[in-house]
C-alpha cells in the first residue's frame, strides 16, 4: 500500500508537527502564563505585607507615633489619612 518512503515521511511530518507544537507551547508558557502567575504571587505577598505593617502599627503605643506612621502608610499605598478617623481614604 505505501513504500517505506512513505512511512518515512509520514514519520518526519509527526516529529515536525510534534516540534512545531512544543515551540508554541513554550511561546504561550514565556508571553501568557509565567508573567500572570507572577503577578498573582506579587499581589499575595504584597497583601501580606500590608496586613503585616497594619498589624504593626496596630501595636504602636504612643498616638502620636501611631498617627507619623500611618500618614507614611497611606502616602506609600496612593492614599490620604484622615487623622480625625484615624483611617486611610
Amino acid at each position: 500500500m505505501f513504500g517505506l518512503l512513505d512511512y518515512l515521511k509520514m514519520a518526519a511530518g509527526a516529529v515536525a508537527g510534534a516540534a512545531l507544537m512544543y515551540a508554541a507551547l513554550a511561546v504561550y508558557a514565556a508571553t501568557v502564563h509565567d508573567p500572570s502567575i507572577r503577578r498573582a504571587e506579587r499581589a499575595t505577598v504584597e497583601a501580606e505585607a500590608a496586613q503585616k505593617t497594619l498589624d504593626a502599627l496596630k501595636e504602636v503605643g504612643n498616638a502620636a507615633e501611631k498617627d507619623r506612621a500611618m500618614l507614611r502608610y497611606c502616602r506609600d499605598d496612593g492614599r490620604v489619612y484622615d487623622f480625625a478617623s484615624h483611617k486611610c481614604k
